[in-house]
Order: structure tokens, then sequence, then C-alpha cells
């Protein structure tokens, strides 16, 4: 082989080696930034997100409060309208009797 051909070879070989090394020196940059950038983002939105999720925790714990008072007064409900069946039924008539005996 010819030793200019050799040469041009070992030196385009070389040559592209630096090129890759350089991309991959800028690549590795720019994931470094991004990652500095989304530390510094996941920080700032901590910062935001922590009290969307005092707030909501609150709210949820309101919202128990009434789910469970509702329950109460649906149960309160069924026993009075289990009470209202039980219970005889005066007539009209048999109210005034029972008032005026007094």
């Amino acid at each position: 082989m010819d030793v200019e051909k050799i040469k041009k070879y070992v030196q385009s070989e070389f040559d592209g080696f630096q090129i890759k090394k350089a991309v991959t020196a800028v690549k590795n940059g720019i994931k470094d930034n991004e990652q500095g950038r989304d530390l510094v983002m996941s920080d700032y939105l901590k910062t935001l997100r922590e009290p969307l999720i005092e707030q909501q925790k609150k709210t949820d714990e309101k919202q128990d409060k009434v789910i469970e008072q509702l329950k109460e007064n649906q149960l309160a409900i069924q026993d009075i309208i289990t009470l209202n069946r039980e219970l005889p039924q005066l007539t009209h008539e048999e109210e005034k009797r029972s008032r005026f005996r007094y």
C-alpha cells in the first residue's frame, strides 16, 4: 500500500474520532444542563406543590366529615321512617278525642 494513502486513512479516522468525541461532549453537556434544570425546577415545583397537597388533604378531611354526617343523617331518617311505620296511625277522629280527654 501507498504510505500517503495510509496517512490519509489514519488522518480521516482520527478526524472522525475527534468529531465523535466533540459531539459526545456536546451531548453530555446538554444532558448535564437538562439535569441541572430539572433539579432546579423540581425544587421550585416542590415549593408550589406542597401547599396544594396540604390544601387537598384539608379538603378531603372536610369531605370525609360531611360524608360521615350524611351517613348518620340517613340512618336517622331510616329509623324515623321505620318508627313511623311501626306506630299505629291515629285517625283524625281519634286525634280529636284524645285532645279533649285531658
